[in-house]
């Protein structure tokens, strides 16, 4: 899920959180400027949400006045840059533009997930449409653009309208760069405490703040390691325990086999197919519950990967190699042991 392609581009995105601040209601285009004037500064957007936080909800239609009966989109405030700041694909007409008045109140942007909902059958069908959402005006389809996982990989992407709206612009945008970084910061906030100097300046970056949703996952994984560590530690102590046992109770019998001509090397390759075969019956009953298990866990994910049977056969073969390694020493010392000892105790 780290490492996706998630549609949009999160990488040196700051997110400025401008909540409970009035101003970008009615100055987001001056405090816009003010932000984008910073030396190093690139694209500058504001909007509702942003991905990897809760987006607004609302019934629509294609058909004016009928939307008690339409299906639930999710409704996403933007601006005019917020297209071109996430680095979106617009595959079917055009995004927002300055140039077209009609855009701030009449116009909206669907997604591939969206305008599938709407049952038309490709994206530039969907230009020219109307699309009426509950309690509020028509507003006609101007652009289609690429689905993007503006929510986490555990969900498939949902249908989503991109609509231009001021009185909910919430997060500002800021591309950054790479270098001097906290002098960018440091400019940052003195902007915006010229704006809000109520208000403290609280920002974060999108990359880390996105994938803090996959903090269960990671907890989880942290957990499977050592807990794993720990079993086959102690599976390996008891290997250990037991190979000195076994090597012990068949030390006459190793003795008499090397009076009789066996090698070292066939004297360890009894003992280890002994040990050996106790592990793949164990493995005939931990494949098949391991397999249930882990595609049970994986149905709560809409974006998953398939459990290939190659990875059952590594961990197999994983389990024989610190098998082997653990009970191989005592092994070879039983082997090479004066037989004349082991015969003569009784």
């Amino acid at each position: 899920m780290l490492s996706s392609d998630m549609g949009f581009d999160k990488q040196q995105t700051l997110v400025i959180n401008g909540r409970n601040s009035n101003f970008l209601n009615d100055q987001y285009e001056t405090f816009k400027q003010s932000i984008s004037a910073v030396p190093g500064v690139g694209t500058v957007a504001v909007s509702a949400s942003i991905p990897g936080r809760a987006v607004n909800t609302n019934v629509a239609d294609r058909r004016r006045g009928q939307t008690e009966d339409g299906q639930t989109f999710n409704f996403l405030s933007v601006d005019y840059d917020f297209i071109d700041a996430y680095g979106l694909d617009v595959i079917s007409g055009r995004g927002f533009s300055r140039d077209y008045g009609a855009d701030e109140n009449g116009a909206y942007i669907l997604n591939e997930a969206a305008y599938q909902a709407l049952e038309w059958t490709d994206s530039a069908q969907a230009l020219g449409e109307e699309l009426t959402r509950q309690f509020s005006d028509s507003r006609e389809v101007i652009g289609v653009i690429s689905d993007f996982n503006y929510k986490s990989l555990q969900y498939a992407v949902e249908p989503l309208v991109l609509f231009i709206d001021p009185s909910r612009y919430v997060y500002t945008t800021v591309k950054v760069p790479t270098e001097n970084l906290e002098a960018v910061i440091a400019n940052l906030e003195q902007v915006w405490l010229r704006y809000a100097p109520e208000r403290p300046f609280e920002y974060f970056f999108l990359d880390e703040d996105f994938d803090s949703q996959y903090r269960s996952e990671m907890r989880i994984s942290s957990l499977l390691n050592v807990f794993t560590l720990l079993a086959v530690g102690i599976a390996c102590m008891g290997l250990f325990a037991l190979a000195s046992f076994v090597t012990e109770r068949r030390s006459k019998e190793i003795g008499v086999r090397k009076v009789l001509g066996a090698s070292t090397l066939q004297i360890v390759t009894m003992l280890a197919y002994s040990f050996s075969r106790p592990v793949l019956i164990a493995a005939l009953f931990a494949v098949p519950i391991s397999w249930l298990l882990a595609n049970r866990w994986l149905q709560g994910f809409a974006n998953r990967i398939p459990i290939a049977w190659d990875i059952f056969i590594l961990a197999i073969l994983l389990v024989l190699t610190v098998a082997l390694a653990t009970i191989i020493w005592q092994s070879v010392k039983a082997a090479l042991a004066n037989p004349a000892i082991a015969i003569r105790v009784e």
